[in-house]
């Protein structure tokens, strides 16, 4: 084999090593995310640590995203068009400090619970809480 072809597949090689790692990494990352409950959260969203903010506010943002276009289960939540992600991360993290029977609940239904108090929800029978 030359070495043009020795080369071109190393680099094969490595591309699907890369492939590999990054759907592992991708799927582990999916279940830690559902494993995550309120005591992690308030841990990560009060820590020193900027990782771990960093989690939080992501966690925070994606929730956010998810519950204003599809809801929890038959109810929307009225988010004020205003609403930041800084301003909905401190009410998570003071409904959690203040609801410790919620914190051993997966970290979704702590801020469906936390920002559905806040703003207030509405029953809706569409599949989306997006109203034009």
């Amino acid at each position: 084999m030359n070495r043009v072809a020795r080369t071109l597949l190393n680099v094969m090689r490595i591309e699907v090593l890369l492939a590999i790692g990054l759907i592992i990494w991708a799927t582990s990352t999916a279940a830690w995310a559902r494993s995550i409950s309120g005591k992690d959260f308030l841990s990560f969203a009060t820590s020193s640590g900027e990782i771990e903010k960093s989690y939080a506010i992501g966690y925070v943002h994606a929730s956010f995203d998810a519950l204003r276009i599809w809801g929890y289960g038959s109810y929307c939540i009225k988010f004020p068009n205003e609403t930041t992600i800084n301003a909905l991360q401190d009410i998570a993290i003071d409904y959690a400090a203040e609801n410790p029977d919620y914190q051993e609940q997966p970290l979704h239904h702590l801020l469906a619970r936390a920002w559905g108090t806040a703003f207030g929800v509405e029953k809706s029978e569409e599949q989306s809480c997006i109203t034009e």
